[in-house]
């Protein structure tokens, strides 16, 4: 069977709070006049057949600035007005995500390889700091053991296969213009669990 699902969305505020400096892990607040948010989500899954099964999903996501106002991103204060169009900071305007899984039920394995793609991010206000977009490959393998009075399971899991360079987030109008947060590269997980019952 394949189930889809397909979502759009508008979302209208007045007076956002809002980010206006991050000065030495202290974060200073402002409301922006009026902001929109307005996009779709869409998600289609299903079973391939020979223990095969996907994923797919994608969000687009339009967050703009409708009215100007002015803002003190920086110490002293210099006061920017922020003209209205600007998007706004930390939301990715399209993220993707598709996974591959195939189990085999009699001895309790399944493994799934996944790829998640984000555009780029802005870092301030005045859009003129971004964090580039990247894409990144994981593979996620597990076990299960269903005893009498126990279940046990094991996992192993590699994130960004690919060993990727890349920003996942960002400090929102950082004063001394260090925005960027990198994430690790090439990382390895191993966990274990067991419950009795």
């Amino acid at each position: 069977p394949v189930h889809a699902t397909l979502d759009g969305f508008y979302i209208h505020t007045t007076d956002e709070v809002a980010v206006a400096a991050n000065a030495a892990g202290r974060s200073v607040y402002e409301n922006i006049p009026e902001t929109q948010r307005r996009g779709a989500e869409a998600e289609l899954q299903g079973e391939l057949g020979r223990g095969f099964s996907a994923q797919v999903a994608y969000t687009y996501i339009q967050a703009l600035t409708l009215r100007s106002y002015v803002s003190c991103s920086t110490v002293p204060c210099a006061p920017t007005t922020v003209s209205a169009g600007h998007r706004l900071s930390a939301v990715p305007a399209n993220v993707f995500y598709s996974g591959l899984g195939w189990q085999y039920a009699p001895a309790g394995f399944s493994v799934t390889v996944e790829s998640i793609a984000h555009s780029q991010i802005y870092a301030n206000d005045l859009n003129t700091a971004a964090a580039s977009g990247y894409w990144l490959f994981n593979l996620h393998a597990a076990l299960r053991q269903d005893l009498p009075h126990w279940h046990l399971s094991e996992s192993f899991r590699i994130d960004n296969l690919a060993n990727r360079v890349y920003v996942g987030s960002v400090i929102v109008n950082e004063t001394n213009l260090r925005f960027f947060e990198p994430e690790p590269g090439r990382s390895g997980y191993l966990m274990f669990s067991a419950a009795y019952h």
